[in-house]
């Protein structure tokens, strides 16, 4: 969780944690994933029956014919897959963190430099492999 500088963690609520990750996997589906549509169907057109002319001719087309829920054709599997990985990803920074603020022997709600927010970082990075690896694997299944 960022903070306006010299404000110090409020300490960890799991719940909160995991809320606005899952929060934040809904948003990243809610904006990106017009543009992944569009890419894919771009990338999926054969050489010899070209049905879009360009990025914005194939969201046109799409939303013409087919409305909004064309441009979210297929999204229900990458918001779960996008809740699941940033919840778990807010959650391990946090949590990351605790551990960094033990290992320095610093209060509960004590801010961390930059160095020790970097090893907070990478060691919730290692702990995301465990629940992104398998996600990834089944998004591209």
């Amino acid at each position: 969780t960022n903070y306006p500088a010299g404000e110090a963690d409020k300490g960890m609520d799991p719940m909160k944690e995991i809320g606005a990750g899952t929060l934040a996997g809904i948003a990243q589906v809610a904006v990106g994933h017009p543009f992944d549509t569009v890419k894919v169907r771009l990338q999926c057109q054969r050489p010899n029956d070209i049905v879009f002319n360009g990025t914005l001719d194939c969201a046109q087309k799409t939303f013409r014919h087919e409305g909004i829920r064309g441009l979210y054709k297929g999204a229900w599997s990458p918001l779960v897959g996008a809740m699941f990985q940033n919840a778990a990803g807010f959650f391990f920074f946090a949590s990351s963190k605790q551990i960094v603020r033990s290992c320095y022997r610093l209060e509960d709600a004590a801010k961390l430099d930059k160095a020790q927010t970097f090893i907070a970082a990478g060691l919730s990075a290692c702990m995301a492999l465990f629940v992104e690896t398998p996600v990834d694997l089944l998004k591209v299944k």
